[in-house]
C-alpha cells in the first residue's frame, strides 16, 4: 500500500509539473561552424551577408562608443557596424516549422543583445513575427523598442494564440533602415511550455559592491532584492527566508502579491537585521520558497554587509567633459550653474569642468576624462558611471546616501605668494587595505578670454537649431552661435590636477584603520593669471581606489590666494585657515613700513573685529583675528595701509 501510494503523489507532482519537460523547437547554435546558420534555417537578407553565427565578442571600433556584445558562447548575429557594406533594411532569420500542437500554454523564449541605437533620424528595429502560412503572410508579435548598450537581456512572449498549430514559423527581423548602425544578436530560442510555478531570486540587496552594503554598528538595515516569475501562473505569496553569518533564520512571509508570469518584482523582507556593534563584514544568504515550485536551483542569492564605525558625508564628484568647440556643451555649464546655486544640491557635489581642444585645456586630466566618457557633452560621475550633463538632479537623488568611506578634511597651510599647501586628512569609517590614493584638482570660476577660440559653440542659438536652454548667466536660443568671447564666463574649470589624474601613489597607507586619521600635504603653485578673486579658486581633493579609479569620496574648499595689491603696498595676502571655527590668521608682506588696520565685517556690512598695528616694518607678517564667537557665515576681511587697502572672504563653519 505504501508503494501505491507513494507513486500516486509521485504522478501528482509529475502532472502539476507535466508542462516543465514540454519544449517544441530549441536552438542555440552550437551545431555548426561559424559563419553557418543551422541548415534548416532561412536567412532572408537584404544584402551580402545578414545573418551568421558567430563566437566571442564583438566590438564597434571607431563607433564612438565602448558598447560590445559579450561572450555567450555561440550565437546568430546580424554585426551592421562591421559589415558597413551590407543592407539590412532589413534581414530576417526564419525558423523550421514548429508544431505546436503537444503545447498548452506556449511561451516563446530567447537570449537577446540589442542596443536600440541611432544614426541621426535613423533608429534601428528588431521584431519578432510569426507565420502559420509557410511565410506566405507574417504577423509583428512582439517589437523590442529599447534595449542594454552593455549586457544580454532575455525575453519572454506569449504564444497562446498559436495553441494547436503544427507548422508555426518565426522570424527573427532586424532593419537598420538604411544607415550604418549596430545590429542585434540571439541565442537559445526555445517554445515550450513553462511550469505553473518557477520563482527566481535575480538579485539581493544592498548589493556587493553597490555603495550601500555599508550602516552603522549597530544600527538596522533592510534586507530585500529582485525576483522573476518565470512560471506560467501568477504568484500571489511567497515566504522569504534570510541568515545572517551563522545566525538564526529570519522567515517574512510575504501576501496579497501579484506577479504576472514573466516579469520582475521586488521585495523586502519585513523583519529588519541588526548589524553588530563592531566593525567587520558578515555574508548574507536569503531564498524564497514557493508552494509548488518546479525549481529549486534558482530560488537563492547571497550578498555581504559591512558594520561601520560611522557614515562619512558623502560628496559626489562630478566632471565634466566640455570645450568650447561643442555646440552642445552649454547644457553642461547650465545644469553645473544650476547644481552650484542650488541650496540643496550644492554641498552634495565636488564639479569639475575638464576641457578639451580649447585654451582652458589641462591635457592630462582631458586624456584621463576622454578615456573614461563617450562623448561631448557628458558628465563622469565618481569615475564609475557615465551620465548626461541634464541628469545631475537625478544623481544626486540616487547617489546622495552612497557610502562615501571614509571622512576627508581640508585645512589650509601657511604659505607666502602663490605658493598653496592644502593638508589633508582621511579617516576612514571601514578597514581599508589596498591602494588607495588622493588627488588634487584646482579650479577657477569666471574665466574669460579673448578670440575665437574662447568663443562658445551654440547649437542651442536660434541661427542652429532653435532649442530652449537658459542659466549660467544667459539665455542661449537668444545668443548667437557661437557666443563671443566677451560675454563668456567659464565656471569650475579645472587648472591642474596634482600629482596627476590618478592621484599620488603612497599618499595614503596600504592598510588604514577604522576611525584612525591619516594626514597628506599638497605642495603646488598657482599661476597669477588663474584668478583676479580668491573665492574664485577652490580645490577639489578625492580619494582614489586604485584597482578600479573610482572615486570613493571627495570634498572642496575655496583657496586662499597670496592676492596682492602694489597701490596699497600689500603682497602675498592670505586669510588661513579657510574655512574657520575659531581663529584666523592673516598673513601678508608690507613694501614699506605702514600703520595696519585689519577690519572684520560681516555679510551686511557691520563691523565684527578690528585689529590696529602701528608702524609695522617692511616684510612679513601675521596677526591673529578671533572668529570663534561670530556666527556661520562668510565674513570680508580687509587689510588697509597708509596707501590703500585688499579685502579677502573667510568662512566661518561652527
Amino acid at each position: 500500500m505504501k508503494y501505491i501510494v507513494t507513486l500516486i503523489a509521485s504522478m501528482a507532482v509529475f502532472m502539476a509539473n507535466k508542462s516543465l519537460a514540454q519544449t517544441a523547437f530549441f536552438e542555440d547554435f552550437e551545431g555548426v561552424t561559424t559563419p553557418a546558420l543551422p541548415a534548416s534555417w532561412e536567412n532572408k537578407k537584404t544584402g551580402t551577408i545578414g545573418w551568421e553565427t558567430h563566437t566571442g565578442s564583438i566590438t564597434f571600433p571607431g563607433s564612438g562608443v565602448d558598447w560590445s556584445i559579450k561572450t555567450h558562447t555561440q550565437y546568430a548575429v546580424v554585426n551592421d557596424w562591421n559589415n558597413a557594406s551590407d543592407i539590412n533594411n532589413p534581414s530576417s532569420l526564419i525558423t523550421p516549422l514548429i508544431d505546436m500542437s503537444a503545447l498548452t500554454v506556449p511561451y516563446l523564449s530567447f537570449d537577446y543583445y540589442f542596443a536600440s541605437a541611432r544614426v541621426g533620424s535613423n533608429v534601428e528595429t528588431f521584431a519578432v513575427q510569426a507565420s502559420i502560412d509557410s511565410g506566405k503572410s507574417w504577423t509583428a508579435i512582439k517589437s523590442i523598442t529599447t534595449g542594454n548598450t552593455y549586457e544580454w537581456q532575455k525575453a519572454y512572449i506569449d504564444l497562446s494564440a498559436y495553441i494547436g498549430e503544427d507548422s508555426l514559423m518565426l522570424a527573427f527581423t532586424y532593419s537598420d533602415k538604411g544607415a550604418k548602425i549596430i545590429g542585434v544578436a540571439i541565442d537559445n530560442i526555445k517554445v515550450y511550455d513553462p511550469p505553473a510555478s518557477d520563482i527566481a531570486v535575480t538579485t539581493v540587496t544592498p548589493e556587493v559592491g553597490s555603495y550601500r552594503e555599508f550602516g552603522l554598528a549597530g544600527s538596522n538595515i533592510t534586507i530585500g532584492g529582485s525576483l522573476f516569475n518565470q512560471g506560467a501562473a501568477a504568484v500571489t505569496s511567497y515566504t522569504i527566508h534570510y541568515q545572517a553569518g551563522s545566525g538564526p533564520i529570519v522567515s517574512d512571509p510575504i501576501t496579497s502579491v501579484n506577479i504576472a508570469p514573466f516579469t520582475s518584482a521586488n521585495f523586502t523582507a519585513t523583519t529588519p537585521w541588526t548589524l553588530p556593534s563592531t566593525v567587520g563584514s558578515t555574508d548574507i544568504k536569503l531564498w524564497i520558497e514557493l508552494t509548488g515550485d518546479a525549481d529549486a536551483t534558482n530560488d537563492s542569492g547571497t550578498t555581504q554587509i559591512t558594520a561601520a564605525q560611522f557614515i562619512p558625508k558623502k560628496k559626489i564628484l562630478a566632471e565634466e567633459a566640455t570645450g568650447t568647440w561643442c555646440g552642445w556643451c552649454p547644457r553642461g555649464a547650465v545644469f553645473m550653474d544650476s547644481v552650484a546655486h542650488s541650496a540643496t544640491h550644492n554641498q552634495g557635489f565636488s564639479l569639475v569642468a575638464v576641457h578639451n581642444s580649447d585654451p582652458m585645456v589641462v591635457s592630462a586630466y582631458d586624456g584621463k576624462l576622454g578615456s573614461l566618457i563617450q562623448g561631448y557633452p557628458s558628465m563622469s560621475i565618481d569615475r564609475r558611471i557615465e551620465v548626461d550633463p541634464s541628469d545631475m538632479f537625478d544623481i544626486y537623488t540616487d547617489h546622495k546616501d552612497d557610502f562615501g568611506y571614509a571622512e576627508i578634511t581640508l585645512t589650509d597651510v601657511a604659505a607666502s605668494g602663490f605658493n598653496y599647501s592644502l593638508k589633508v586628512t582621511v579617516k576612514p569609517a571601514v578597514e581599508m587595505s589596498g591602494d588607495y590614493r588622493l588627488a588634487l584638482a584646482l579650479t577657477e570660476d569666471d574665466v574669460t578670454g579673448t578670440g575665437n577660440s574662447w568663443a562658445q559653440a551654440n547649437y542651442y542659438s536660434y541661427q542652429s537649431q532653435n532649442i530652449p536652454l537658459s542659466g549660467a548667466g544667459l539665455d542661449w536660443k537668444q545668443e548667437t552661435n557661437p557666443v563671443p568671447a566677451e560675454k563668456m564666463r567659464y565656471n569650475h574649470v579645472a587648472r591642474a590636477i596634482i600629482p596627476s589624474p590618478d592621484g599620488a601613489a603612497g599618499s595614503l597607507p596600504a592598510t588604514m584603520t577604522a576611525g584612525t586619521t591619516y594626514d597628506y600635504t599638497f605642495n603646488t603653485i598657482t599661476q597669477p593669471y588663474w584668478h583676479r578673486y580668491n573665492e574664485n579658486m577652490h580645490a577639489v581633493v578625492m580619494l582614489i581606489r586604485a584597482s578600479d579609479g573610482h572615486v570613493l569620496n571627495s570634498n572642496n574648499i575655496v583657496v586662499p590666494l597670496g592676492l596682492s595689491d602694489v597701490d596699497a603696498g600689500i603682497n602675498n595676502f592670505r586669510v588661513f585657515p579657510n574655512p574657520t571655527s575659531s581663529v584666523a590668521y592673516v598673513n601678508f608682506s608690507l613694501e614699506a613700513n605702514s600703520d595696519v588696520k585689519v577690519i572684520v565685517t560681516d555679510a551686511i556690512g557691520r563691523t565684527v573685529n578690528i585689529i590696529e598695528r602701528s608702524d609695522l616694518e617692511a616684510g612679513m607678517h601675521r596677526l591673529n583675528v578671533d572668529m570663534s564667537q561670530q556666527a556661520s557665515g562668510v565674513y570680508n576681511v580687509t587689510i588697509q595701509t597708509e596707501s590703500g587697502k585688499i579685502s579677502a572672504r573667510l568662512s566661518v563653519v561652527k
